[in-house]
Order: C-alpha cells, then sequence, then structure tokens
C-alpha cells in the first residue's frame, strides 16, 4: 500500500541512507519508527503562487469529453496517495481531522466554521456578484468586515440559502476547509450603497454602482412577513486569493501539493459526502485556493465554497430530479441505451420520485437515490478514480452521525417551516443508511483495531450499525520482515490472540468464511501500525 511520506520529497538523500541504514539496510522499509503519520512535516514556503481563473464552459467540456488525469486500470488499481499506513489522512491543505478523529460536541456541530463573524448592520453594498447563476452582491458589515450574499430564489424562499450552510457545516464536520456562511436578515434601510462601489452589468463595462443597479437585485428576492430581505452571507476567507483548483493534477507553484489530486483520498471520498448532501455542482468553479501564514510560513490552502446547488436546491430554482442521477451530457452505455430503445416508454425511477410540498425544501429525496451510481452534473477525475477503500473512508464517517447531531446542523439552515427541519433530517439519515450500506459491502468493513489483553480486536461496521449480522472471523498469523516485506507464517498462531513475539514484526490476515474480501493488520509489538485492504 502506498503510504504518506512526502519525507521522501522534501529531505535530502543523505537523511533516508541514514533512516534505511539504521532499519538494517537493503532499500526502503514499509513501516518507519514514526508510522502511522498523523502530522505531515512542517509546510515549505510558496514562494511564487499565480493567480488562475477556469473558464466554466471549458472545464465543463473538457471533463465531460475528454476526462483529463490519471485512470483506473483493470487489475492494477492506484492506491490512495494521501494517506499513511493506517488508510487514514494526516492533516493537510486540503483536509483537517475533526470529528473524525474526535467525536465533535452539538454546539461545535452547529458552530461549524463560524468564529463569531455574524453580519453586524448596517450595511454598505460595495460591489455586485456578477459570477454563477445567483444574483447577489458584496457588503461590508458594521465593523468593516466583508461578506459575499446571495439570496434565495422568489419562487423558494430559504432554500438555497438553507443548502448553502446546512451543507457547510457538514463538509467542516466532515474535515473540509469551508467558508463561514451565515443567515443574515436586513431590511431596506439598513443597506446602503458605497460610493465606490462598482458593477459590470452583462455584457458591458465596469462602472459605479447606483441604487438602480441594488433595486434590481433586491427586486428578485423573496421577503419574510416582517419585511426583510433574507440572504447567505459568507465571509470572505483570510489570505490572498490565487482562484480555484482542479480535480485532477497538483498545483506546480505550490511545493507542498505533491499528490496528484485524483489520487487524494480526501477528493476521491469526498465523492461519497457529496452524494449525501447531493452536492452536483461540485466543479473547479466552487473551489478556492488561498495563501494563509502558517507559523509564519505562506501556505496555499484549499477551500470548498459555494453549496446553494446541494439538497433539493439548484441556487436558483428547485434541483432538476434528472441531476444526481445523470450527468448534463451523458455519454454512458447504461443510460443511453435504454434511451435509444424505449420508444419513449421508459422512464427511469428518479422520474417517478415523490417530493414534498415544501418550498424551502426543494426537490430533495431518498427512496431513488443510488450512492454507487450517483453523479455530480460532469465526470469528476477524482471521483472516478474512487476505489472500494476510499469510499469506506468516507462511508464509515457519515454512518457516524446520530439523527440529534444531523439535526442540529440542519437547524442552522433556520427554516422557519419545522416540517422542512423534520424532512431534512429523515431524508438525509435514510441515504446516510444506503451509503452504509453499500460502501461496507465493498470491502470487509472492520475498523479500530487494536490489542486488549493480548487479543486483536476490531469492530465490525455493519454489525455495529445494523447493516449486516454479526460474522465470523478467521485469522492466519505472520512474522513480517520490515525491511524485505516478507511473510512468514507463525505454527501454532491461531484466532484473535496476538503470538507471542521477543520483537519485531506481525501481521494478521482477517477473513470471514464465505467472503473473499480480507483485512491485513500490521503490528509492531502491540501497536497497530498498518492496515491493508483488499476486495
Amino acid at each position: 500500500m502506498d503510504k504518506v511520506q512526502p519525507r521522501i520529497l522534501i529531505v535530502a538523500a543523505a537523511t533516508l541512507a541514514l533512516i534505511a541504514a539504521n532499519d538494517g539496510g537493503g532499500g526502503a522499509p514499509k513501516f518507519y519508527p514514526d508510522d502511522p503519520l498523523w502530522t505531515l512535516p512542517a509546510p515549505l514556503p510558496v514562494k511564487d503562487p499565480h493567480k488562475r481563473k477556469i473558464n466554466a464552459l471549458y472545464d465543463f467540456v473538457v471533463n465531460t469529453v475528454a476526462t483529463p488525469g490519471d485512470k483506473q486500470l483493470p487489475g492494477a488499481p492506484i492506491i490512495a496517495k494521501d494517506i499513511n499506513t493506517l488508510g487514514e489522512i494526516p492533516d493537510d491543505p486540503f483536509y483537517t481531522n475533526r470529528n473524525r478523529a474526535r467525536r465533535m460536541t452539538i454546539d461545535e456541530l452547529r458552530r461549524g466554521a463560524w468564529r463569531g463573524n455574524e453580519p453586524v448592520a448596517p450595511f454598505k453594498v460595495v460591489g455586485s456578484k456578477t459570477e454563477g447563476i445567483t444574483p447577489g452582491f458584496q457588503i461590508l458589515d458594521a465593523k468593516n468586515r466583508r461578506y459575499l450574499c446571495k439570496p434565495d430564489p422568489r419562487s423558494n424562499p430559504e432554500m438555497a440559502t438553507a443548502a448553502d450552510v446546512v451543507s457547510s457545516k457538514l463538509f467542516y464536520a466532515l474535515g473540509y476547509n469551508v467558508p463561514e456562511n451565515y443567515i443574515l436578515y436586513f431590511t431596506p434601510n439598513e443597506l446602503s450603497i458605497d460610493p465606490k462601489a462598482k458593477v459590470t452589468p452583462a455584457g458591458g463595462r465596469e462602472r459605479e454602482m447606483n441604487r438602480d443597479d441594488l433595486n434590481r437585485v433586491l427586486s428578485v428576492m423573496p421577503r419574510d412577513r416582517e419585511g426583510r430581505y433574507r440572504v447567505m452571507a459568507s465571509l470572505f476567507i483570510e489570505g490572498k486569493g490565487i482562484g480555484p483548483f482542479r480535480w485532477f493534477g497538483v498545483r506546480a507553484d505550490d511545493p507542498n501539493d505533491i499528490w496528484a489530486h485524483e489520487h487524494r483520498r480526501s477528493l476521491r471520498g469526498l465523492y461519497v459526502f457529496a452524494s449525501w448532501v447531493n452536492h452536483t455542482d461540485i466543479k473547479a468553479g466552487n473551489t478556492y485556493d488561498t495563501v494563509q501564514q502558517v507559523n509564519g510560513v505562506p501556505v496555499i490552502r484549499h477551500y470548498l465554497i459555494d453549496f446553494g446547488a446541494s439538497l433539493g436546491s439548484d441556487s436558483d430554482e428547485p434541483k432538476n430530479a434528472r441531476l444526481g442521477h445523470e450527468y448534463m451530457i451523458d455519454k454512458r452505455a447504461s443510460r443511453l441505451l435504454p434511451r435509444m430503445f424505449d420508444l419513449g416508454l421508459y422512464s427511469p425511477d428518479w422520474e417517478r420520485a415523490d417530493y414534498p410540498n415544501i418550498k424551502s425544501v426543494g426537490r430533495f429525496e431518498a427512496e431513488t437515490f443510488d450512492a454507487d451510481t450517483w453523479t455530480s452534473n460532469y465526470p469528476n477525475p477524482a471521483f472516478l478514480n474512487r476505489l472500494p477503500d476510499d469510499t469506506f473512508w468516507a462511508a464509515k464517517q457519515v454512518v457516524a452521525f446520530t439523527e440529534p447531531e444531523v439535526r442540529a446542523m440542519v437547524e442552522t439552515g433556520e427554516y422557519s417551516d419545522r416540517a422542512a427541519v423534520d424532512y431534512m433530517v429523515k431524508t438525509l439519515i435514510e441515504r446516510r443508511d444506503k451509503i452504509g450500506r453499500t460502501f461496507f459491502e465493498k470491502v470487509l468493513p472492520l475498523d479500530n483495531f487494536a490489542v486488549r489483553g493480548g487479543q486483536l480486536a476490531f469492530d465490525d461496521l455493519a454489525a455495529k450499525y445494523g447493516y449486516a449480522p454479526v460474522r465470523d472471523y478467521r485469522f492466519e498469523w505472520f512474522a513480517f520482515d520490515n525491511r524485505t516485506g516478507q511473510r512468514t507464517p507463525l505454527q501454532g498462531a491461531a484466532g484473535p490472540s496476538v503470538p507471542s513475539r521477543a520483537s519485531g514484526y506481525t501481521v494478521a490476515k482477517v477473513t470471514s468464511p464465505g467472503n473473499d474480501k480480507s483485512v491485513w493488520v500490521y503490528l509492531r509489538g502491540a501497536d497497530v501500525v498498518g492496515i491493508e485492504r483488499t476486495w
């Protein structure tokens, strides 16, 4: 299994030679003394980052027609590169272990990325939002903090703003960098236009913004019973923005971006997380790279932004029922052939799905959700490279959320209709369980390995969460040579009892009768230092 060892790329060859020599020489060992790694070496400074912009149409065409990046080949899987020897991801500029590493409290889940920066009136408009399909504007609040504001479509009050806030809480808990997204209510008299505000009309040139420009934005926004406007106010992300990241390759101007994005477990596994909340518009244009100071070193951090097209929302309207089930332009034979020969009679199940009559929900349901075939709007190289161990890593995090925890995050969307909250929670829980059943079936879903009382202990997650019955397990024990990789059977060793050995490494092959999948567990003494899964 590939493992995270960025030191291979950033330390001197002499140091590597010394490490290998201390381990016996003759080649790089499988495990180093500090495995498993949970913290990466201090990042290298970013010296000359380039700001870039990715054209939305170009990105759509390239990914739909060419699907760039490496591709998995039959019989030669490319295991994720950003993982440690346990198959987990150390904290890095893409991902931070949060709820996975330590159960977040209900209050922490509600807070998410919030750091006490709720917008404070009065507000000054400093510019209009010119990108994307949703009209909006930028404001400075009374404390001179800048926010991007996006409203709901008039037809569906609360739908897009709630989706943006709720999904940002879920993705934050799952480990991703997201902006601080707030629900903001304001009245017209709390809004003024900064004299320096600029606007670029469609097809026109930039000019000073006037009240008519603002009124055009406000005129399409719904108002509540008190006459207030409601927007999602996203605090500008700190640091120097340098544009989006791609879902394949690396940033050539970032010395710390050493693994091709399509081979990062944090991005492959994001397929599962995106499917859970039906975040179909997950593309380069909805990512954001920024240069921030980390212990005085300039480092590029990678963000996910703009969740307005998640849950039942497609930002400016309820989500089309087709999205999440088929690509916008779907070339796959499994999609084309039924349509070619159906004589107009074929109707997929998603076309017949039932949706609640709740405007703030839009179109979001669980009955026709298929966790294994869900699609974003167009092909994503990282998603296409996902392997069963990537989806298992993600699925075990999704199923760990309890109903009260999901409810706490959904409530931050500030739905005025309690039925909307109840429906969203119910649907997310049903989709959660489909994810668990689907991806736990692809591997032997054993986790949380540890030696207790001289025995190898673990959890069968499928049994723990009620997706499968408790099963029997078979253990084969081997002595392991860390330098050569040779495994030698240990005679007389059986069951979960760890064989008594004076020193060195031991490995257990754990299987279940009638199941062709296995988990290899490597021990250094009584410490679990490595896990490999087969499927």
